[in-house]
């Protein structure tokens, strides 16, 4: 009798998550930046990479969202690292 493959689908879902996220050319260019400079706030970002502070927002939270970065609120200041 062959023993039945168990296939841990919650392992594979989020790593096609973490490759969805991240298959985006900003923010890998986010995720290398804050590797390489450490913590940073929005405003250094967005003018980093010359885009929008609203766009520059949209990245940053997907990559909250899936748990990749995650920001430290001081007052009104977001560093996100």
């Amino acid at each position: 009798m062959l023993k039945e493959k168990v296939i841990d689908s919650k392992k594979y879902l989020d790593a096609a998550e973490f490759l969805k996220v991240t298959a985006h050319e900003v923010r890998l260019g986010l995720l290398q930046f804050l590797l390489v400079n450490g913590p940073t706030n929005v405003t250094t970002l967005y003018q980093k990479f010359g885009m929008p502070q609203s766009s520059m927002s949209q990245h940053l939270a997907k990559l909250k969202q899936a748990k990749i970065i995650r920001g430290d609120r001081k007052g009104f200041s977001i560093t996100n690292f």
